[in-house]
Order: C-alpha cells, then sequence, then structure tokens
C-alpha cells in the first residue's frame, strides 16, 4: 500500500495538482492501486499457467523457482 507521502510523490512526479493534503487523494490513489493490483494478480496467473502448461508437456513435477515464487506472490495478495 501507499503511503500518503509516496502519493504525493506520484503527483508531483507527474505534474498533477498537490494541494497539500492527502486526504483528497488518497481514495482515488487507493482504487489506482487496486486497479494496478489486478493487472498484476492476472499477469501473474499467466504466467503460472503457462509454467504448468511447461512441466505438464515436459512431464517436470516439480515446479521451477519462478512458478513457486509467483504462487507465493498470489497467495499474499489482499
Amino acid at each position: 500500500m501507499l503511503t500518503p507521502e509516496q502519493i504525493e510523490s506520484v503527483f508531483i512526479d507527474h505534474g498533477w495538482h498537490w494541494n497539500g493534503s492527502a486526504d483528497a487523494y488518497i481514495p482515488a490513489a487507493r482504487d489506482i492501486e487496486a486497479e494496478v493490483r489486478k493487472d498484476d494478480d492476472a499477469l501473474i496467473r499467466q504466467l503460472v499457467e503457462s509454467l504448468e502448461g511447461y512441466r505438464r508437456n515436459h512431464n517436470d513435477q516439480q515446479p521451477c523457482d519462478a512458478e513457486k515464487a509467483a504462487r507465493a506472490r498470489l497467495e499474499k495478495a489482499p
């Protein structure tokens, strides 16, 4: 999750108007963060599916480190 300071930094870095109060922007930033998270999760699921398919095609029963890491990331996702 982004801190109010990180939200302010994003606004300033992109040249967006900043009124000095994070309270006005936090809900919008949280919505954006949630959308990005969904996109990330979808890409990670796609990676896992591809790696599973590769393992099936090669009769490999052990997931690789990338697959393990991707699954762990998906399990931690809010």
